[in-house]
């Protein structure tokens, strides 16, 4: 008899505590599904490139959806159990990733009870690539942004050499001379480098640079001076720092204004200016 109660009584406990857990849960559910927590706002990091509505419109992202459900569809599987766990919306925040080759990084995060905060970082366009009779836009990873047909806030200068056979926007080239671009890109920096303390800067006056052979890197200037600045891969920084400041002394302090032709640091300890007639 008393084992009969005994048993009663866990079950009871069982029922009670079912019962419990189940009101607990659709209270939270009711609780995550009320209006309370529809959005309200959306806030932004401005984007240089796109426009706020494009952005919103590839999230599928708007005011009045309920920021938990809008959470859960957006979660895109277990792969992405992380992103769910920190509030993230995944599929948004991939459609923005994979729908605007200048975003870098983007972070659509649900703050309740009513908020969504979108944050992106955007690639910075560095130089253009040839490619079938058009240009490339890249940034300083090789990534492609876009083609030629948008102006430019700064002349670019075009590299030149590199190998290839296709591209795909938002994408890295696949380079076959991947030195090439390493080289290039490491010339752009020193110069920037070279022209930040300087008022005068050679950022800009840089029409090309072919980097294609590994025994001389090349850089146009001014569509009128073109400069062999050697083996570049094998200076230091610092050698190669110095060579392009040299370069801007003969440029701003020797060179005429007309003055066309050939400055070779490969023939000596100083660079010779060679003329063009």
């Amino acid at each position: 008899m008393k084992a009969q109660k005994k048993k009663f009584r866990r079950a009871l406990n069982w029922i009670k505590f079912i019962l419990t857990v189940v009101l607990a849960v659709s209270a939270i559910a009711a609780l995550f599904f009320s209006p309370l927590f529809d959005i309200k706002h959306i806030t932004m990091t401005e984007s240089k490139h796109y426009s706020r509505e494009q952005i919103l419109e590839a999230t599928s992202l708007s005011a009045g959806t309920n920021g938990f459900v809008s959470l859960i569809k957006n979660a895109g599987g277990i792969t992405n159990a992380l992103r769910l766990l920190s509030f993230r919306h995944a599929l948004a925040e991939d459609a923005i990733l994979n729908g605007f080759p200048y975003v870098k990084t983007a972070a659509v995060r649900f703050n309740p009870p009513n908020a969504v905060k979108i944050d992106i970082t955007e690639r910075e366009a560095v130089a253009l690539v040839p490619y079938m009779g058009s240009n490339l836009i890249v940034d300083a990873d090789g990534y492609v942004l876009d083609i030629n047909h948008k102006a430019q806030a700064e002349p670019l200068p075009v590299i030149k050499g590199l190998a290839f056979e296709g591209y795909k926007m938002g994408q890295a080239l696949k380079l076959d001379n991947p030195e090439a671009f390493a080289s290039a890109k490491t010339l752009m920096n020193t110069i920037k480098d070279a022209d930040e303390a300087d008022k005068q800067k050679l950022w800009g006056l840089v029409n090309s640079i072919d980097a294609s052979s590994p025994d001389a890197t090349y850089m146009n200037v001014d569509s009128r001076i073109m400069v062999n600045l050697g083996n570049i891969t094998g200076l230091s920084y610092d050698s190669l720092l110095y060579r392009i400041r040299f370069f801007k002394q003969i440029f701003i302090k020797n060179l005429k204004k007309d003055d066309k032709g050939l400055v070779n640091f490969t023939m000596g300890e100083n660079p010779k200016f060679i003329p063009q007639h």
